[in-house]
């Protein structure tokens, strides 16, 4: 969401003294929605992830299944909604949010096997991601560094996600100067 868009929703909210922190029951389920709408979506996305998929198809095809997924919610108002976030696939040594335009030349952009790839309601967004090592299965299993970069990251994300308690604040953590580790 654009930061027009967010200021606008924050000075609505202040406007009409709604409560739009995760203490309003109406919040969590829109942000509960919208993350079920983009994990449907992510299943979609990841199935069409195969050898030869142009990454455009591949981002379309996600934005308009979240198109799809949020018509049919909340319809008895004027809630805004729909994509939060465009579908983005960061193919190997792109860090994140690669979602090309039709014109650009990245555009022609084709998955390959190997590759490694990692909605809004009202103005809640909720964002999912997935990391695909393409041509990966029970029958050939990723191996080797590639195997161990993965491992690193699930590490990394399970040891964050225990440090994320009510009232935490993003950088209350400090690094330990004799330890080599943050």
């Amino acid at each position: 969401m654009s930061n027009k868009k967010t200021a606008a929703v924050a000075a609505a909210a202040a406007e009409s003294e709604v409560d739009v922190t995760v203490n309003n029951v109406d919040v969590v389920t829109k942000y509960t929605t919208a993350a079920d709408i983009s994990n449907q979506v992510l299943k979609k996305v990841i199935a069409a992830v195969v050898d030869g998929a142009r990454v455009l198809d591949i981002c379309i095809l996600g934005d308009k299944a979240i198109e799809e997924g949020t018509k049919g919610v909340y319809n008895k108002d004027k809630t805004q909604k729909g994509i939060g976030f465009p579908t983005c696939i960061s193919v190997n040594n792109i860090i994140c949010n690669f979602s090309p335009l039709p014109s650009d030349p990245e555009a022609a952009s084709v998955i390959k096997t190997g590759d490694m790839l990692g909605a809004q309601i009202d103005g809640f967004a909720a964002i999912v991601a997935h990391t695909v090592v393409v041509g990966a299965s029970a029958e050939n299993p990723i191996k080797g560094r590639k195997a161990d970069v993965l491992q690193a990251a699930h590490l990394a994300l399970e040891a964050a996600i225990r440090l994320v308690k009510p009232g935490a604040k993003v950088g209350n953590r400090r690094r330990n100067p004799s330890s080599s580790a943050f």
